[in-house]
């Protein structure tokens, strides 16, 4: 946490969708959920309300003000996060999306923390592991080259954040 997984999908989100492409950004830390409040969507339905069977998929997708850019707040926080990202209901919500968006960004939890942006990252094309100068503990590194070595997860890419230069 505050490595800048937000900061950094809102960002790609942003650009991707100003380059044109419809892009969909989901807010996936179902634990705590940043991105609902930057956007202005807390308290709304969302991805956890589509997950447990309260709501269809259409209705948890939001305009923003950025022209090709949507998004999918993670809704409520739910007792049970991972199970609720490890079933039928998400393969389906990751397949619908697909099929509806040029680009998908998840805006996961930290992944030595939880299981679940490992899960998460089995649908991606493109993971992006961030870290910030001055910030994040080295053995992160240790547990990036780990993940990297098993394969768990596919295109696995580091992003620096937070560089300053001096001298």
């Amino acid at each position: 946490s505050g490595e800048g997984k937000t900061f950094i999908s809102l960002n790609l989100a942003a650009i991707l969708a100003a380059a044109g492409k419809k892009t969909l950004l989901v807010g996936v830390d179902l634990r705590k959920p940043r991105l609902n409040k930057i956007l202005g969507k807390s308290g709304v339905d969302g991805l956890s309300t589509y997950l447990i069977g309260d709501c269809e998929y259409r209705k948890i997708i939001s305009v923003t003000e950025v022209e090709n850019l949507f998004f999918v707040p993670a809704g409520p926080v739910p007792p049970n996060p991972s199970e609720l990202l490890d079933t039928d209901r998400m393969r389906e919500f990751m397949k619908m999306a697909s099929e509806d968006f040029d680009y998908v960004v998840l805006d996961t939890p930290p992944v030595g923390i939880v299981s679940d942006a490992l899960l998460l990252g089995a649908y991606a094309d493109l993971n992006i592991f961030v870290i910030r100068q001055k910030y994040s503990f080295k053995n992160t590194l240790d547990l990036i080259q780990d993940i990297h070595e098993k394969r768990d997860l596919k295109n696995l890419t580091i992003a620096v954040n937070d560089i300053k230069v001096t001298g």
